[in-house]
């Protein structure tokens, strides 16, 4: 009787898993709802742009976006097109379909993350804490209703982890349980990472048009394959050798070709073989500016702007604060004229990454700990005033309060800045993990492997932004992978607290 108790009380608990997660579905769509038909999207700054390309593709079409190229990444100019398309159908502003399409983005984002975590054997508490935290996050909701492209981009990230980490345990598996590959005369790992290279080289395809620097980060995700076919070499193991190859392969052909094929109708149409304009001249503007003789003052002022322009307006001048932010290198981007003159346009650009990595060497100290500042503003993602959108005046009125705006921007800063260090520092010791051969059964495998995916996402998204100046909305492609964090760090809390309980 005690044993079929305890079974009905499993069985409860296991139905109240999908219970619970429509219940949290249904007050995000609710709330979402209410937002979509009662904000305003501000259209100003990059907005306009954003604008101007979605009307330009959707009346002169993709010829004249790449004629008038090369132009910004083309994934969020082509949504805004069809909301103007289905604007027009409906007679209803475009605006409405385009939260709406956001919406549905975050939503996306929602089951992957709940995906993620439960690969990680996230307690379900938390799980359902986090995913409700992400439906309601301030600056989520400000994203999904503003004409700006980092609402399309946050799902990309997490749906790259999860193909990374699975295409690795693919290839990790061949290390191990000789008996298991002995009854399997007939591979399928090929078919299988076939599928999965291609699946990853389309996420990161995604994510590329969406936002320009993943085309570096791309290297980055796949080195670890790289390494691993290394050590496979080492051992004579040559099935992890082969997988680790022919995974890296496809990926990289899929990937590679299909960015080349964009380049080049930007070559053809506009003379540059470019995936996208701007960063190039940011690039330089950035490297400038932090590579310019700084009085201590401006040392501390770069210190205080990294929790938000409002702390640094406490201890310094408005003037101030603006030359640690994109407005000081905005000033420097005159100087570039100087030292582009008479170069042919589509030399350009090579020519202004070559004056920037010559400011760098000159200066390589000094530019290093600039961007190490700069890469800090990358955890304090969170806050209720992103902008951009307008609000009812109730709404308006309570995220201006300042001991919400303020305090949750301090405990998620706070949080995400202790959850990456604790993720850290649990990979380092088992980093050992990453590469010797384990039981395919092995959970905590699993877990260590998609956490090192995890890492390797973020680490290099923020190292790349940190060369250019980062605001607030640019760290929402990589909110969802810090939630990970957090949900990883009160769980090992929680189980920590309950062991010692015991």
């Amino acid at each position: 009787m005690f044993l079929e108790a305890r079974e009905d009380m499993r069985s409860a608990k296991k139905s109240d898993e999908p219970r619970m997660l429509i219940l949290i579905f249904a007050a995000c769509f609710f709330y979402w709802t209410y937002l979509i038909f009662n904000t305003t999207m501000f259209i100003k700054f990059d907005a306009t742009h954003y604008e101007d390309l979605g009307r330009m593709i959707y009346q002169k079409g993709w010829s004249e976006y790449f004629r008038t190229g090369p132009n910004r990444e083309p994934l969020y100019p082509f949504v805004v097109s069809v909301s103007m398309r289905l604007a027009d159908i409906f007679s209803i502003p475009y605006q409405v379909f385009q939260k709406v399409f956001q919406a549905c983005f975050v939503f996306l984002t929602q089951i992957l993350l709940w995906v993620l975590m439960k690969q990680l054997r996230i307690d379900k508490k938390i799980r359902f804490m986090i995913l409700l935290f992400f439906g309601f996050s301030p600056v989520m909701l400000n994203s999904m209703c503003s004409l700006y492209s980092e609402a399309m981009m946050i799902p990309w990230a997490i749906g790259i982890v999860l193909c990374l980490a699975k295409s690795y345990r693919i290839i990790h598996n061949g290390m191990s349980d000789k008996a298991h590959q002995a009854k399997n005369k007939k591979d399928a790992g090929y078919l299988i990472l076939f599928l999965y290279g291609v699946l990853t080289a389309f996420l990161l395809l995604v994510a590329t048009s969406g936002k320009g620097i993943f085309e570096y980060l791309f290297i980055f995700y796949l080195m670890p394959f790289l390494l691993l076919a290394g050590f496979a070499w080492i051992r004579s193991q040559k099935k992890v050798f082969c997988y680790s190859l022919f995974y890296v392969l496809i990926t990289g052909l899929v990937y590679q070709s299909t960015i080349a094929a964009f380049k080049s109708l930007n070559d053809k149409y506009n003379g540059h073989y470019e995936l996208t304009n701007r960063y190039s001249e940011l690039f330089f503007a950035n490297a400038l500016k932090r590579t310019e003789k700084l009085s201590p003052r401006m040392w501390m002022a770069h210190l205080a702007s990294i929790p938000g322009r409002g702390v640094c307006q406490k201890f310094f001048t408005q003037q101030e604060c603006e030359f640690t932010g994109f407005e000081g290198a905005d000033q420097h981007r005159i100087y570039l004229v100087e030292h582009i003159q008479g170069v042919p346009s589509e030399k350009i650009n090579a020519q202004t990454i070559a004056l920037t990595f010559g400011l760098i060497r000159a200066h390589p100290i000094q530019y290093a700990i600039l961007s190490g500042i700069e890469s800090f503003k990358m955890i304090f993602w969170e806050t209720t005033q992103l902008g951009f959108v307008g609000y009812p005046d109730y709404l308006q009125k309570l995220f201006s309060n300042s001991l919400l705006k303020d305090g949750l921007r301090f405990l998620m800063s706070f949080l995400t800045g202790w959850a990456i260090v604790y993720v850290v520092g649990y990979l380092y010791r088992h980093r050992l993990s990453l590469v010797k051969p384990a039981s395919q059964k092995d959970g905590q495998l699993k877990e260590i492997q998609t956490l090192f995916f995890v890492v390797l996402v973020i680490v290099p998204f923020i190292g790349l932004y940190a060369m250019f100046s980062i605001l607030t909305r640019f760290a929402l492609p990589i909110v969802s992978l810090f939630l990970v964090c957090i949900a990883f760090l009160l769980d090992g809390s929680m189980k920590k607290c309950l062991s010692r309980g015991n």
